[in-house]
């Protein structure tokens, strides 16, 4: 697929487990091999 990432914004306090999982389905389905979260601290 070249050169693709997947970035996940969250206006969130803390990165929970949910979101890693969420994440990682993302990677999962898309066949990509890297993924960020990115956390914004409201």
């Amino acid at each position: 697929m070249g050169d693709k990432v997947i970035v996940e914004v969250k206006a969130i306090g803390n990165i929970d487990d949910i979101h890693r999982a969420q994440l990682l389905n993302y990677l999962r389905i898309s066949g990509l091999r890297v993924g960020l979260i990115i956390m914004r601290d409201l």
